[in-house]
């Protein structure tokens, strides 16, 4: 028998802890993408660690020690204590607890970059990378679109047909597209300042209106009823979503065999950041500034 949701006591373990958090904060005050993430970590980390330590046993030197033993880097360390405190955060807020266990803590420290292992392209590579992507109509369009205009893939990705005007050589950004195990949707960006507009240059201009020639062209080949998400800008030939998955599996495969290969499995970073800071300097014009337009 299910034990009913009430008032946290400080009887309770970080098991009962966590079945109040999401059944009664989390449901009604986070984003689902971040429920999702805030429960894989604590059911795969913390659960199995603390879900019977009593609340009243959590305090800084404890966590602190805590930390200090897990085998995570100390980047996802930082990450498995914002949960923690966000959930220790509404327990204390409200009254539960007096004090905060995590104030204080001390986490693992992050060691210094060190950028001459970063892997990088020369110029020549570079032209020559961006040269190969125009064998393949729909990378080829996704990755200048991503450097001509410098808007985040994933708000790329969220992009409707009704958010470009063609007449006004406008393009709004409204929303990301987000992916989270297998289901996706269009959600609000998370600041006011990330809704915007950006304007289209002539070059920007041309590859959307490529992307719609060849979106009919699919959608003739597919048929209409069959042409899933006919309102996005970016689809596959299916008319299936575009997301950063997608697009870094197809950007393996891309690459497989060629020169390239060592050089990105080799660089920490998401496709679109590793395209900037490698290709960005070698479309003209310049990319576009992605700021509020008048």
């Amino acid at each position: 028998m299910a034990r009913p949701h009430v008032a946290p006591s400080t009887e309770w373990t970080f098991n009962d802890l966590a079945d109040w958090y999401f059944a009664h904060y989390a449901a009604n005050n986070l984003k689902e993408s971040t429920q999702y993430n805030y429960r894989y970590i604590v059911n795969r980390i913390l659960l199995p660690q603390l879900g019977d330590v009593p609340l009243k046993d959590f305090n800084n030197i404890m966590l602190t020690e805590w930390f200090s033993g897990l085998d995570y880097t100390p980047s996802y360390c930082k990450t498995i204590f914002v949960v923690l405190r966000s959930m220790f955060t509404v327990t204390v807020r409200n009254g539960y607890l007096e004090r905060h266990p995590c104030d204080y803590v001390i986490l693992p420290k992050v060691p210094p970059k060190i950028e001459e292992n970063a892997p990088s392209l020369n110029e020549e590579q570079a032209r020559e990378l961006l040269r190969m992507t125009e064998e393949h109509t729909w990378f080829h369009v996704i990755l200048r679109f991503l450097l001509l205009t410098g808007v985040r893939s994933g708000e790329a990705f969220g992009l409707r047909w009704t958010d470009v005007d063609f007449d006004r050589k406008i393009i709004h950004i409204r929303y990301n597209l987000m992916n989270v195990a297998s289901k996706h949707w269009l959600d609000v960006p998370k600041t006011k300042n990330s809704v915007r507009q950006i304007a289209m240059s002539e070059p920007v201009e041309a590859l959307l209106r490529q992307q719609q020639a060849a979106q009919t062209l699919w959608q003739c080949t597919e048929g209409i009823s069959n042409f899933r998400h006919p309102k996005m800008v970016f689809t596959t030939q299916k008319g299936n979503y575009i997301d950063h998955n997608y697009v870094e599996r197809k950007f393996k495969d891309f690459i497989k065999g060629t020169d390239f290969e060592g050089e990105y499995c080799g660089a920490a970073e998401p496709p679109a950041r590793w395209w900037r800071s490698h290709l960005s300097g070698l479309l003209e014009p310049p990319r576009l500034s992605t700021g509020y337009l008048a």
